[in-house]
């Protein structure tokens, strides 16, 4: 037997990339997880992806749009409806970007320990924080030879719901093969 068929033999590298959505809950952890175990077994890189939306009318920015980030600058003549104070006067739109990023950053240096601990092979992690809702913006960042991976679940929503909405849509729309990491795994 050659070793290209050897079952000890690392997977020849894929031409795609395995893309993984997250948001900072323990679901997309777990996907994180999966994925960089997968792009280990293909030979190919991980490009974790974060969707936010800017909101300055809101008070905050929202990462997935569901999730309540790093906000910008209110108007002084703001008057609250509910009893949250407005935001620090220092945090911008690059600000929340940067809160954003650091998010998705976080996951990927949690995971790669984990591996380094446990004395795996490095994997090649990119990540990015895309402006956008988080399901169009993992639509746009896979091609078909790509495969996607996210958790059931993320931070927004219904908590009984078997898959989110942005999962759900993902599932319905992508044009690459999507693993769903289910939750609590």
């Amino acid at each position: 037997m050659s070793d290209a068929t050897s079952p000890s033999a690392p997977a020849a590298p894929s031409s795609g990339r395995v893309v993984v959505g997250v948001d900072g809950s323990e679901g997309s952890l777990a996907a994180l997880r999966w994925a960089v175990e997968e792009a280990r077994a293909r030979g190919c890189p991980v490009h974790a992806v974060i969707g936010w939306s800017y909101h300055p009318t809101w008070g905050y920015s929202t990462v997935g749009n569901m999730y309540p980030a790093p906000s910008a600058v209110l108007p002084s003549a703001w008057e609250p409806i509910m009893s949250d104070p407005p935001p620090p006067e220092h945090e911008t739109e690059a600000d929340a970007e940067a809160g954003v990023r650091n998010v998705a950053d976080a996951m990927v240096t949690t995971v790669l320990e984990e591996d380094e601990q446990a004395g795996r092979t490095p994997v090649k992690v990119a990540t990015d924080a895309l402006e956008g809702h988080a399901a169009q913006v993992l639509l746009d960042a896979v091609t078909p030879a790509d495969v996607l991976v996210v958790g059931s679940r993320g931070h927004g929503g219904v908590t009984g719901a078997l898959l989110g909405s942005v999962t759900q849509h993902l599932v319905n729309h992508a044009r690459c093969p999507v693993v769903v990491i289910p939750h609590g795994r």
